[in-house]
């Protein structure tokens, strides 16, 4: 018996360590949550203020609320933050014919979103609303929850 111990020490000794699990790096802010509108830019010009707030739910729900008007249109969104920049895809009343086609990008507690202001048009690639084009910068700000 003290044989298989000691061949099964040999043995253990020499076998490979086993590998290291990778880590996972930081994880990226999530467009989940609650935005207010702070800028609006279309094709290079700053528009006026409108109060809004959007709702980017975990179950794919996006719900926009005009504060002043008091309307809420419903939508459906999807995103993948592991591309760069990071897609979003907003889809009209959660009809597919009517996709908004979007980048973002958050920094701290402000969301950036640029797209082109109609249906079904291009996705951007870069952070930038130029004259002459049909692109919208919107600049959005987090809503902290309050606390109980």
């Amino acid at each position: 018996m003290n044989a298989l111990l000691v061949a099964g020490l040999i043995l253990g000794i020499g076998a490979p360590a086993p590998k290291e699990v990778p880590k996972k790096g930081p994880a990226l802010p999530s467009i989940v949550g609650m935005w207010e509108a702070q800028k609006r830019t279309l094709a290079g010009i700053d528009l006026p203020d409108e109060p809004m707030l959007f709702e980017f739910r975990a179950d794919g729900q996006l719900n926009m609320t005009h504060v002043e008007q008091a309307w809420i249109s419903h939508h459906r969104h999807n995103f993948d933050a592991s591309k760069d920049p990071a897609e979003l895809d907003w889809l009209k009343n959660g009809e597919e014919t009517k996709t908004v086609r979007a980048i973002y990008m958050i920094d701290g507690a402000i969301l950036s979103l640029c797209f082109e202001n109609t249906f079904n048009g291009n996705r951007p690639t870069r952070f930038e609303s130029v004259k002459g084009t049909k692109t919208l910068m919107w600049t959005l700000k987090r809503v902290e929850k309050k606390k109980e």
